[in-house]
């Protein structure tokens, strides 16, 4: 697997074993970073200089901090000491603290090299990333859909590789919901667990916690942030052992509610509970008591009391309330709108709500729920602007409606990667697909690669396909493209590919059909056979013989795969006119175009006229002919 994408755990071992430099690891990321984030605006401010000065300091001197060397992001929620930090608001657009809260200084303190500051909508209100200050952060996966929010900057920063792991605040969700949009792992700690010093968190609502990609990675990481501090108005006790230290153990038989009915009457998307139903069966298949049941959280005036709370957050901070986002100009004014009275009665009424639902955990261990109710929006669909921003705010609720009632209620909240299905990893349940690696012999190619494809999961590199860089069982599937007939030692690249693969893994291929259906360059070569018989000899279909089915099947079987199969693809290749077909062979390149080219005029000319006499045309002038190539695939057995 590519650097990048090894664990947190990972990454901070290969330091500590000194496989790799702090200063290594750190510029490699800083690379992505100015790469990839360009697209995505994960990062509002980035500290390379500071963060390449630490890292050679690191390098240069002994100590056995967890995570010493490792680059993290900083959600900009969080003061940092020396590192603009801006809320995401005009307000405080050049503010930089000369302190660093308490959870920054445990990331610290465990040997983290902070990159940068990652986006987040201002003052973390809104369960999407777009800010007036700072813009929209972009969803890796699909850079049309929000990462949701607010630390949907952590999020696309983590699932595109600039950082192996990213701190992250929970106030309504604010973990789970970027977690679910970017198919990562993010656990909202129990109240307490984790301080907010030197600030308070309002009714215990929000907390800082781990945003990974490995469930590992995040029980390290909270042992990292968690503590308490002087102060502290909620403390739960410390684990009588470190997370990271459980977190491999296989649990006890766990009593599991199951349900999607959300504490708000919202629709639910039938994709989401497909996937919960999915998590539920393979629960129960484990070995837990799984069950049907929803905790007593529905009151009328739930969401309601919620905002009346959560709408003194931005009323908090000193600053002239103009410099606000539309929506957060909405909730101070009607904040300060508000009574006392009003206030203590919200906070009452989440109070006595959340010892009705705490006390449904006396029966049952786990309550399990989609984390959203719907998939995720495009940016710029739910956005808080313009002359209704609360209509936005409401409507955000439709695709959060389960994770503030945890906020209310002060329980841990996770939300979990499943393998049920990866074509749903928007959902919330499902683990994010891996990091594609392309490799060719072109240092031009590899070049060009790089930048046309902009998805931050490819990354591109030169190489030998016949040797292969990479030690054995590094990858899940590898696959070659229209490149097996060209090696001069076909079975020696099919071997190198099984070597590279994991027991279970898949070995793929394909390569076109010349000797058969590949009928734009069959029908060139019998054109020019009938007029140079001579010229037989250079068609690709007499000299590639292996591009059939009973050839790749043996060259598969023979390098020890098991499950060979083979299958046809047909892509149809239509031409507007003659000489849209005609227009390649005068390019030169390959061999048919350079026999072409070869040819004396007149020669040429022949030929031309002999396609353009047998090719079927159809009425408009347009050709229509079928390109077919053969696709093998196959496993790797246990070594």
């Amino acid at each position: 697997m590519e650097l990048a994408f090894l664990s947190a755990v990972e990454q901070a071992r290969l330091v500590r074993t000194g496989e790799v430099s702090s200063l290594e690891l750190v510029a490699l990321h800083l690379d992505r970073i100015a790469r990839l984030d360009p697209t995505l605006n994960a990062f509002v401010t980035v500290c390379a200089d500071e963060a390449l000065e630490l890292a050679a300091r690191l390098d240069a001197t002994p100590g056995d901090a967890p995570f010493r060397g490792v680059p993290i992001g900083v959600k900009d929620l969080a003061a940092t000491a020396g590192i603009r930090t801006t809320y995401s608001s005009r307000a405080y657009a050049e503010y930089v603290p000369d302190f660093d809260t308490a959870v920054v200084r445990r990331l610290r303190d465990a040997g983290f090299v902070i990159v940068g500051k990652t986006n987040t909508p201002e003052f973390g209100t809104v369960a999407f990333t777009e800010s007036e200050l700072n813009g929209a952060t972009r969803n890796p996966w699909n850079t049309e859909l929000t990462p949701g929010g607010s630390s949907g900057g952590a999020a696309a920063a983590l699932a595109a590789g600039l950082v192996p792991a990213a701190h992250a605040t929970d106030g309504g969700g604010s973990i789970r919901i970027p977690a679910s949009c970017c198919g990562l792992f993010g656990l909202k700690p129990s109240r307490g667990r984790v301080s907010s010093a030197p600030f308070t968190s309002l009714e215990g609502l929000s907390t800082a916690g781990p945003l990974t990609r490995t469930v590992s990675d995040a029980a390290h990481l909270l042992d990292v942030l968690a503590g308490y501090e002087p102060g502290d108005p909620w403390w739960t006790h410390p684990p009588e052992r470190p997370f990271a230290e459980t977190v491999s153990e296989p649990p006890p038989r766990l009593r599991v509610a199951v349900t999607s009915a959300p504490p708000v009457d919202v629709p639910v998307d039938p994709e989401c509970e497909a996937v919960l139903m999915s998590a539920a069966q393979l629960l129960a298949e484990l070995g837990h008591d799984v069950r049907d049941e929803t905790p007593p959280w529905r009151q009328p005036d739930l969401f309601e009391a919620f905002i009346a709370v959560w709408q003194v957050g931005p009323a908090l901070y000193p600053v002239d309330d103009t410099l606000m986002t539309p929506l957060n100009r909405t909730l101070v004014e009607s904040a300060r709108s508000s009574s006392a009275a009003d206030y203590a009665r919200a906070a009452a009424s989440l109070q006595l709500l959340a010892r009705r639902v705490v006390a449904f955990w006396s029966d049952v261990d786990v309550v399990l729920t989609p984390t959203l109710a719907m998939r995720p929006v495009r940016t710029g669909e739910i956005h808080g602007r313009g002359p209704e921003p609360w209509a936005h705010y409401q409507r955000s609720g439709h695709l959060t409606p389960y994770t503030a009632i945890v906020n209310c209620t002060g329980p841990v909240g996770a939300l979990a990667k499943s393998p049920l299905l990866a074509s749903l990893a928007r959902t919330g349940l499902v683990r994010p697909g891996p990091s594609g690696l392309g490799i060719d012999t072109s240092d031009a190619y590899v070049a060009y690669a790089g930048t046309r494809v902009a998805d931050p999961r490819a990354s591109f590199a030169v190489g030998d396909a016949q040797a292969l860089d990479h030690p054995d069982a590094a990858f899940d599937a590898i696959a070659s493209s229209l490149v097996l007939n060209f090696l001069p030692d076909p079975a020696r690249g099919v071997a190198e590919m099984a070597r590279v693969v994991r027991p279970g893994g898949v070995v793929a291929g394909y390569v076109w059909d010349y000797a058969g259906e590949m009928q734009l360059m069959r029908r060139f070569w019998y054109a020019a056979a009938e007029l140079d018989p001579a010229a037989a000899d250079l068609d690709e279909g007499r000299r590639m013989a292996g591009c059939n089915p009973p050839a790749l099947e043996a060259l598969f079987a023979g390098a020890g795969l098991a499950d060979v199969e083979t299958r046809g693809i047909d892509v149809p290749t239509v031409f507007a006119g003659f000489d849209d077909y005609w227009m390649p062979f005068e390019g030169g390149q390959g061999p048919a175009p350079g026999y072409c080219v070869s040819l004396p005029a007149d020669r040429r000319e022949a030929l031309r006229e002999r396609l353009r006499e047998t090719l079927p045309a159809e009425a408009d002038g347009s050709i229509r002919l079928i390109a077919r190539a053969w696709a093998v695939r196959a496993t790797i057995q246990d070594r």
